[in-house]
């Protein structure tokens, strides 16, 4: 676990484990964990309901109230809360940034592998990622050279056939 997890499960374990003096420290650390997984699942669902109630509330309103149809700017207000209610999903990520240090570690390392440098800087798994890149890039030259190589061998093998077919 990384410092700021622990220092923020101890203090969680601090505040339940007094609680239940039975419960050991692992059950303890168990029960921070799925605190701050409920967390994440509350703060998800409701970043959903933000972004969809709008658009669901205007059709409702739509149906009670047809004649809003019928003003100028009601596209625009559609569009905007049709934009929002798709945006949902950008938003997931962001609260999986901020809210796990799991997801937060993996996505710098995905992010640190993508990054064009101009320098070779050590990025942790780069090695792995530009490896396998390269020992692809140099299978795929080897197949198309073999393969290169025995399409002429085939030409050739056919021009010596004809050659010597032509001689008779």
């Amino acid at each position: 676990m990384s410092p700021p997890v622990e220092r923020s499960s101890n203090r969680y374990v601090a505040v339940v484990h007094p609680l239940n003096p039975r419960m050991s420290k692992k059950s303890a650390l168990l029960l921070t964990a799925l605190i701050w997984v409920v967390r994440m699942l509350v703060a998800v669902a409701l970043v959903f309901a933000i972004c969809w109630l709008p658009y669901h509330v205007y059709f409702i309103y739509a149906y009670h109230h047809p004649k809003i149809l019928k003003t100028d700017y009601i596209q625009h207000v559609y569009l905007a809360f049709y934009w929002l209610a798709m945006s949902n999903s950008t938003y997931n990520p962001i609260v999986y940034y901020c809210m796990n240090n799991r997801f937060k570690r993996y996505f710098r390392k995905v992010l640190c592998c993508c990054r064009k440098t101009t320098e070779n800087v050590a990025c942790p798994g780069r090695s792995s990622v530009e490896g396998s890149a390269t020992r692809l890039r140099s299978f795929t030259r080897r197949t198309l050279l073999r393969k290169s190589t025995l399409s002429k061998a085939n030409q050739v093998n056919k021009m010596n056939t004809n050659d010597l077919i032509d001689d008779v």
